[in-house]
C-alpha cells in the first residue's frame, strides 16, 4: 500500500493549463505523495479548471478552490492555508517542477528536528524549453543535513543573506499560521520575507538535496513586477 506524506501542497494557478499535466504527474509520482493538494484557481480564463477536474477523477487528494476574481498568488495561498489538513505545507507554483524525493525526505527531516520551522534544500532553475537543463545553486558547502538554530541563522543572514526558496522547501503549518501567513503588500518578495521571518524565529533544516526547480520565464508573476522599477523600489522600501 502506498504511503502518503502528512503534507498539504498549496498551489495557486492562473492560466497555467498547459503546465498542469506535467505538474500533477510530478506531484503524484513522488515516493510519498501528499495526502492533500489544494489548488486555487485564480479566475483563469483558459481551460485550467477543466484539466484540474479531469485529474481529480484519478487523484481524490486534489481539492480545487476557485476565486471569483483574480487575487494574485499570495492572497490565493493565504486563502488555502486555513483549509489545509497536513502537519506540513508546501507552497508550489503550477509552472515549477517537483523533483524526486522532495516530500518523503522533507517530512522525514522535519520529523527528526521538531523545533525547526522550515526544511530548505538547494534551489534549482531551468529555462522554459525542453529538454530541461537544471542549474543548481548551493546554499552550503556541507554535504549533510544541518539543523540551523534561530541564533545561528540570524548570524548567517547578517553576514551573507540566504535565499530560502519556497519551491524547494517544506514548512511546519502551525508556524505559518502563527506568523499570519504571507504579507500580501510585499507582492513578489512576500515569500522571501516570510520564509526568512520563520527561520529567524524558529530555525531551519538545510538538506543537501534539490527538492524543486524554478522555471525561468519572462511572463512570471515576479518577472512582471520586476519590470516596473518604481513599483519594485516601493515594495523593497
Amino acid at each position: 500500500m502506498q504511503q502518503f506524506a502528512d503534507l498539504t501542497v498549496i498551489t495557486p494557478n492562473f492560466n497555467h493549463a498547459h503546465f498542469l499535466p506535467e505538474y500533477f504527474k510530478a506531484i503524484f509520482s513522488q515516493s510519498q505523495p501528499p495526502k492533500e493538494l489544494l489548488i486555487i484557481d485564480d479566475a483563469s480564463t483558459d481551460n485550467s479548471v477543466e484539466i484540474i477536474k479531469e485529474h481529480q477523477k484519478k487523484h481524490p487528494q486534489i481539492r480545487c478552490i476557485q476565486n471569483e476574481k483574480n487575487q494574485g498568488p499570495f492572497l490565493s495561498a493565504n486563502r488555502a492555508i486555513p483549509e489545509a489538513k497536513g502537519t506540513y505545507l508546501a507552497f508550489l507554483s503550477a509552472d515549477d517542477l517537483v523533483l524526486p524525493g522532495f516530500f518523503e525526505l522533507g517530512t522525514t527531516y522535519l520529523d527528526q528536528y521538531p523545533k525547526a520551522g522550515i526544511c530548505c534544500s538547494d534551489p534549482s532553475f531551468f529555462e522554459d524549453k525542453k529538454p530541461y537543463a537544471f542549474r543548481r545553486k548551493k546554499l552550503s558547502h556541507e554535504n549533510r543535513v544541518l539543523e540551523i538554530t534561530p541564533d545561528k541563522f540570524a548570524k548567517i543572514f547578517l553576514s551573507s543573506p540566504i535565499w530560502i526558496a519556497s519551491h524547494a522547501s517544506l514548512f511546519r503549518k502551525h508556524y505559518v499560521v502563527k506568523h499570519n501567513n504571507f504579507p500580501e503588500g510585499l507582492h513578489h518578495i512576500a515569500d522571501w520575507y516570510f520564509n526568512i521571518r520563520i527561520a529567524i524565529h524558529h530555525g531551519m533544516i538545510y538538506a543537501p538535496n534539490t527538492f524543486g526547480a524554478f522555471r525561468l520565464s519572462g511572463d512570471s508573476y515576479g518577472a512582471r513586477l520586476s519590470r516596473s522599477y518604481q513599483k519594485k523600489i516601493g515594495i523593497y522600501r
